[in-house]
């Protein structure tokens, strides 16, 4: 090694220089005398062999470790009587050695003061070490060294001559107390069990090389027990370690680790038939590999068929312990024998891994997996996703369904089609499928999906369909004449990919399809029965009933019919305020509207439709007029009827109704009547009768608490008649009868008696026409008291009241034994 020729060199000198300047004195060679517990092997410059031998320059002993110190003499002229001539001067130590009378703690070594002919030395280890190795005792604080060191030893004579004197120390690991072997020593670290064709490395700690910044050497180390047949064996620097390659097989064996200069000295050479005393083994096993199965097992092709609940497992060699388990799964696994198992799956149809744990002795179990992958076999395993979907949709999720959701999956779709996966397995056995909107792939028709299990080349797939697009309109009617046969065209755009086209009439009730009906060009008989437009949707058919998501709408009127009116008769009724007249169409449609005019305007304010009837509020303006009814219907041309001439009696516009309420009661008087006109009194629109009434001259007296909503009166010329109401309504109507008035007969007296003027100041005249036995007049105020009577004659009877209080009276009349109740109003 080259450490030991640098000390075999470094001794030469020394030597040469002693003997010179020992020629000159004639001086002796100086060496040291060991501790009986420490062996020289190799003597140096005028040492001796052994175990307390004698150790001159160059020299090397061994050193028991753990060593607690024992005494190094400095023999000037090898003998124990020193010679003046050679003075020994310092000693120095380098390693793991220290000076035992001055021992400490410390990680350097402890240094001999001064300049001592003995020194007591020990083998003390540094503090960084400690942890790893006990102390040389329970009781010590001293640990082991577990490294080499050097002793130099510096002397001169009195020729003036200088020189020093250097041996090495190696450790010699001799056993614990009460143990037979050095367990102490490092093990050797590396695995415990091997595979054949591997490289493998084994090593043990340097014990003997921590002083390499000393300069003071190393140790060697000596490996052993490789099985024949092992190649690539090679060694680090200082055969701390060794690498090598197994053969084809690995039989059991000891490998061993010899630590070199710390035992038999045999000059850096292992010398076979004599090994060290310190060493160290490890037992070497197989280390177990993959068995074989039967060839017909999935377990070979990792495929197995979605639908297969269970399959065997059945090893081809045996000879170590087996354990096979399914972990993650739901699986069921049943042992037949040894080397012999059934799986059962039940309906679980996802991938899963076989997991089969070999154990040979004490080596470290070896853990062998095998994936099993699920073969896609319809029906057990399906593709579940829509089957109809739109073009340009991003959001289409399909998955494997039938409990095969884990197998990871690979896709193949249409051209044009792309998938964003969804699941958060990544295995893409559920994801999205984008449709484009433009390009290949878009159009209308049946697409297939393919689905596979990674690994294996069974595919399951699903026809997937795309909508055509919805249809749009392109030229349509839009006015039609209801129930012609002369059928208009219909037209919608052609849709690529579209099988046919399904036109849709609920909202156009009684039409029918007559030609071209699953073409987008049909035509229809419109005999519609609704009133309003005919509404007509189209639908674009695909694939399997795949069809557009929407419609085209077709809304389509009719045409109008020109409107028939009835005969309107000459006598045209109007009224002052609300006359109305009605106007009859014979011919009406339930679609559309209609409409009336007069020229001129002024024949009535206005007019309501319903049913084919016009009721007009006429306003009362008579003359000459034409009538016109017009129908229309949304943009459809409008027809209108011809003009219908109307001629209305003019009657004065003067005639009006004043009242003059009272409590309890209200009277009101008609005037300004045309000449040669009648009248008859209207209240709530009917003729009013009974005792709650008093209708003389031209007024009518009505009492009472519950306001009428109307009073009026029809007024009659020449046959047409017309109705004047009166603008202000009193309170007072519908008076319950007061029994202390005298009954009224059914027939009136009015053509023989009249009161006038009423209303006066209580002066007026009753004129009697005719009476042949008796009449007399008694008049009554509000409660019923009363006031006067008078014995009646025929002609006029004056009657003097003044003085009374103002308000409404009653006057009752008895003419010929019959009877009758007047109001008369005093103001």
């Amino acid at each position: 090694m080259k450490n030991l020729k640098t000390i075999f060199k470094q001794a030469h000198l020394a030597i040469v220089g002693c003997l010179f300047c020992a020629s000159m004195g004639y001086a002796q060679i100086p060496v040291i005398q060991v501790p009986p517990g420490c062996v020289v092997v190799n003597v140096g410059s005028g040492g001796t062999l052994g175990a307390g031998g004698k150790v001159g320059n160059g020299g090397i002993i061994t050193m028991p470790d753990p060593y607690a110190g024992d005494t190094f003499t400095f023999l000037p002229n090898n003998t124990t009587v020193p010679l003046v001539t050679n003075t020994v001067g310092t000693w120095r130590l380098l390693g793991d050695l220290s000076d035992t009378n001055n021992a400490t703690t410390s990680d350097a070594p402890v240094q001999p003061a001064g300049t001592p002919l003995a020194v007591k030395i020990m083998s003390y280890n540094k503090k960084s070490r400690a942890a790893e190795y006990p102390p040389v005792s329970p009781s010590s604080s001293i640990v082991w060294a577990r490294s080499k060191g050097r002793v130099t030893v510096t002397y001169s004579n009195n020729n003036g001559c200088g020189n020093s004197l250097i041996f090495d120390v190696y450790k010699e690991y001799a056993p614990l107390p009460n143990a037979t072997a050095p367990t102490n020593i490092p093990k050797i670290i590396g695995p415990d069990c091997l595979l054949p064709l591997t490289v493998y490395t084994y090593s043990v700690d340097q014990i003997a090389s921590d002083n390499a910044t000393d300069a003071i050497g190393f140790d060697s180390y000596y490996w052993s027990g490789f099985p024949a047949g092992y190649t690539d064996s090679y060694y680090s620097a200082d055969k701390s370690s060794v690498t090598f390659k197994t053969g084809a097989s690995v039989p059991a064996f000891s490998l061993r680790c010899d630590y070199g200069r710390a035992n038999i000295w045999d000059g850096d050479t292992f010398a076979v038939g004599a090994p060290h005393s310190t060493y160290v083994t490890k037992p070497i096993g197989a280390q177990p590999v993959s068995p074989t199965f039967t060839s017909t097992l999935p377990i070979s092709s990792t495929c197995l068929n979605t639908g297969v609940s269970s399959f065997p497992i059945v090893l081809n060699s045996l000879g170590y312990t087996y354990t096979l388990t399914a972990p993650g799964t739901t699986w069921n696994i049943i042992q037949n024998s040894v080397g012999n198992w059934t799986i059962n799956t039940g309906t679980d149809n996802n991938p899963g891994t076989l997991q089969l744990t070999v154990t040979n002795g004490s080596c470290q179990p070896v853990i062998f997996t095998y994936p099993i992958n699920r073969n896609f076999v319809a029906p057990s395993a399906v593709i579940s996703g829509p089957t109809c979907v739109t073009a340009g949709t991003t959001t289409n999720a399909y998955s494997i369904q039938t409990n095969a959701v884990l197998n990871p999956t690979t896709w193949t779709l249409p051209s044009g089609w792309s998938i964003t996966p969804l699941s958060a397995n990544g295995t893409n056995s559920a994801l999205s499928i984008t449709v484009p909107s433009t390009g290949t792939g878009s159009t209308a028709g049946a697409y297939i999906l393919y689905a596979k299990s990674n690994g294996c080349a069974g595919t399951i797939n699903l026809t997937v369909n795309v909508k055509p697009a919805a249809p749009v309109i392109s030229s349509s009617p839009v006015c039609v004449v209801r129930g012609t046969t002369a059928t208009p065209a219909f037209f919608c755009t052609a849709i690529t990919g579209a099988t046919g086209y399904a036109w849709n009439l609920a909202g156009a009730p009684g039409w029918t399809c007559n030609t071209g009906c699953t073409t987008n060009t049909p035509t229809f008989i419109p005999n519609g029965s609704t009133a309003g437009p005919a509404n007509i949707t189209v639908t674009a058919l695909g694939a399997n009933g795949c069809n557009s998501n929407s419609s085209a709408n077709f809304q389509v009127n009719y045409t109008p019919v020109t409107p028939t009116i009835a005969p309107v008769t000459a006598c045209f009724d109007y009224g002052i305020s609300g006359g109305t007249k009605t106007i009859t169409v014979t011919n009406p449609q339930n679609f559309g509207t209609y409409a009336i005019t007069s020229v001129p305007n002024t024949l009535f304010s206005s007019a309501v439709y319903s049913a084919g009837v016009f009721t007009l509020t006429t306003t009362g303006i008579g003359g000459s007029y034409n009538i016109t009814v017009t129908h229309s219907n949304g943009t459809c041309t409008p027809a209108t009827s011809v003009a219908v001439p109307i001629s209305v009696a003019s009657i004065a516009g003067s005639t009006s109704i004043a009242l003059n309420p009272s409590n309890p009661c209200d009277q009101y008087s008609v005037s300004s009547l045309p000449v040669g006109s009648t009248y008859v009194w209207k209240v709530n629109g009917a003729t009013p009768t009974g005792p709650n009434y008093n209708i003389f001259g031209n007024g009518i007296t009505m009492c009472g608490t519950t306001a009428p909503s109307s009073v009026c009166v029809d007024v009659t010329l020449n046959g047409c008649t017309s109705r004047v109401c009166s603008a202000t309504i009193g309170t007072h109507a519908l008076r319950q009868g007061n029994g202390t008035l005298p009954d009224v007969k059914s027939n009136s007296v009015l053509d023989q008696v009249k009161i006038y003027p009423n209303p006066n100041t209580g002066v007026f005249t009753i004129q009697v026409d005719n009476v042949k036995t008796s009449a007399t007049a008694t008049i009554l105020d509000a409660t019923g008291k009363i006031i006067a009577t008078y014995t009646l004659k025929k002609g006029e009877n004056k009657i003097q009241q003044e003085g009374l209080p103002k308000g409404v009276y009653t006057v009752s009349l008895k003419l010929d034994g019959k009877s009758e109740a007047r109001q008369i109003i005093i103001k």
